[in-house]
């Protein structure tokens, strides 16, 4: 399991605006498997790591974040 607060990783992951196809995103913190953030296309969002599947589950529709919450 990764666990750190403070982590900025590039990876790939599924988007929820894509339908669950893999792009690219920005792993800002990952607290633990379900409260997780991304960076998608500069918007932070919310995310949850999927340990089966190996990919992060990035939510850029209903997961938006403020900059200053983030």
């Amino acid at each position: 399991m990764i666990k750190a607060s403070n982590m900025r990783m590039e990876t790939e992951a599924a988007i929820h605006s894509l339908h669950g196809k893999l792009d690219t995103a920005i792993i800002l913190s990952h607290e633990d498997n379900n409260h997780c953030l991304a960076e998608y296309k500069g918007q932070v969002c919310t995310a949850v790591w999927n340990p089966f599947s190996g990919y992060y589950y990035v939510d850029d529709i209903y997961g938006k974040v403020e900059k200053q919450e983030a």
